[in-house]
């Protein structure tokens, strides 16, 4: 009996002590469970939230509130990134030679995830390489327009996606025509303006902006010079242009219209266009810019318009509606060949040297990257690269004269030049996106 009970004492001991031992686990795994969710709501944020605190917070301050591990969980990736070409140099620059040759530009196709999908034209003549303009989207297929220049004038066309074929469109065929450019407005219309040099005058007939008819499927004129109120009739233009043209979001349309008259200085006009109305206006009359600078104007969210000055090194703002223009000075010299391209995180970029972030007024300096230094006449010199888009994944998309087409990610620093063909990326309604090399289009299949 007393064994028994014995054996019933030790067996309640065993019992309670296996109960105490095992408290502590359960007691952690609830604190985990309850931990769990916690951390799941600081690290899923939905996108309108991410975009929500990009639109009312510091870029120093978003960069430690929102994890980058969050951000590119929600967007494409591209996977299998080409390898980037080297810089021809990249220190100690080799002295300037007359009659010395440098180091050739490696030719590069682009590789990995771009592949080859249609030739352009196979009669495009070497020396013309052709431009890829814009991409619209037309009854849920695309297409991309491209101009090309085939030693007689300049022929507009457009690659339609699904059926894989090329159609070519009609413009105006005037020879003084050099050079036209392709935009697309708000409400998917595409547009030409073109660029017109004849040194025995240019007629007040001459077509500057038309419009793409999609019934007569060709290109129709919406206004000429004489639209322009020119106040003198028997004024000789030698040169008018319309350039870098960009949309607000009323619609309407901004551009520079470089005017060079007969034996007088060259003079940049600001004008702002309505499709709806086709009313013309014309903005800052008392705005005196230098050549380059009429490349370049850029339009944020809020319709305030961002003019380069490369003069006097200043960014020009002007806000429309408020009639407010103010000068702000660069922090340093900017080149002639200078761009604005404003991405989706309200900064003002120009070319590889500053951006300007729009938030908090500041002012970032850029560490100028070797990949754009290349060998020409005997001496190392720079090209810039102009970007076309940003995508998802915060990568600015560029094309540079000379040396190619490349991305560049903010984010890290880094710089890629992946194909020597330079070329403006576009992208399609499925997110891929589009180049031209050597005479093809090219498409990049985005993985998620």
């Amino acid at each position: 009996m007393r064994k028994i009970l014995f054996s019933i004492i030790i067996v309640f001991l065993l019992v309670a002590c296996q109960v105490r031992e095992e408290e502590p686990l359960v007691n952690t795994v609830t604190q985990q469970e309850s931990a769990t969710p916690d951390k799941a709501e600081n690290n899923v944020i939905p996108t309108s939230t991410v975009v929500l605190k990009e639109s009312m917070t510091p870029t120093k301050e978003r960069t430690s509130t929102v994890p980058t591990k969050i951000v590119t969980t929600q967007v494409p990736a591209i996977i299998n990134d080409v390898e980037c070409l080297p810089p021809l140099e990249t220190f100690a620059f080799n002295p300037a030679t007359e009659g010395v040759s440098g180091p050739s530009p490696t030719q590069k196709l682009p590789s990995g995830n771009w592949n080859a999908t249609t030739t352009i034209f196979d009669n495009i003549p070497l020396g013309n390489p052709a431009t890829l303009e814009v991409l619209q989207v037309v009854d849920g297929k695309d297409r991309i327009w491209v101009i090309f220049y085939d030693t007689e004038k300049y022929r507009i066309t457009y690659y339609q996606t699904g059926s894989d074929r090329w159609e070519e469109v009609k413009y105006a065929t005037e020879s003084s025509i050099s050079n036209p450019h392709i935009f697309l407005d708000n409400n998917n219309s595409v547009w030409v303006a073109l660029n017109r040099t004849n040194y025995e005058g240019i007629s007040t007939n001459a077509t500057l902006l038309s419009i793409y008819d999609e019934a007569d499927q060709q290109f129709k004129a919406v206004f000429t010079l004489k639209d322009l109120s020119v106040s003198n009739s028997n004024q000789t233009f030698e040169h008018m242009k319309i350039s870098h043209l960009q949309m607000d979001s009323q619609g309407d349309m901004w551009f520079i219209l470089t005017i060079d008259e007969l034996y007088e200085e060259v003079e940049y006009q600001l004008y702002k266009f309505s499709p709806s109305s086709r009313i013309l206006e014309r903005h800052l009359d008392d705005l005196k810019l230098d050549y380059y600078s009429g490349e370049s104007l850029v339009i944020s969210p809020e319709n305030v318009l961002y003019l380069l000055d490369t003069q006097k090194d200043n960014l020009i703002s002007y806000d429309p509606i408020k009639g407010k223009v103010e000068e702000i000075k660069i922090p340093g010299e900017v080149s002639s060949i200078s761009s604005l391209f404003l991405d989706n995180h309200h900064k003002v970029w120009i070319n590889d040297r500053f951006f300007l972030d729009l938030l908090n007024d500041d002012w970032y300096l850029i560490i100028n990257p070797p990949d754009f230094i290349f060998y020409d006449f005997g001496r190392w010199t720079r090209t810039r690269p102009t970007y076309s888009l940003q995508t998802e994944d915060g990568r600015l998309w560029y094309s540079a004269l000379y040396r190619g087409s490349g991305w560049v990610n903010p984010n890290t620093g880094k710089w890629c030049l992946y194909t020597s063909y330079p070329s403006n990326t576009v992208k399609d309604s499925e997110g891929h996106l589009w180049i031209i090399a050597d005479g093809k289009l090219y498409r990049n299949s985005l993985q998620q």
